[in-house]
């Protein structure tokens, strides 16, 4: 339920990034997709991860507030 909660949000944040060069908000079912062979850990729904350019081995995990405020400083302070 958290996750359908979840989903305008991301999508604004989404549609508002859309245009910066290299940047991507994705959205993965990971009930749906074999993600732990990629040694992505999901421990709560949705799991919010970072990939940078030349390590996607180890993704970032966005830990705060769960609003569109803090989704963007999250963006601006790791995907620069």
């Amino acid at each position: 339920m958290f996750s359908i909660k979840m989903m305008p949000t991301i999508d604004n944040v989404a549609r508002k990034t859309q245009n910066i060069k290299d940047f991507e908000v994705v959205k993965i079912d990971a009930t749906a997709n074999d993600v732990e062979k990629y040694g992505i850990d999901i421990v709560e729904y949705p799991t919010i991860l970072l990939f940078t350019r030349g390590d996607k081995k180890n993704p970032i995990e966005f830990r705060g507030e769960r609003n569109e405020y803090v989704f963007n400083d999250f963006i601006r302070a790791y995907a620069t």
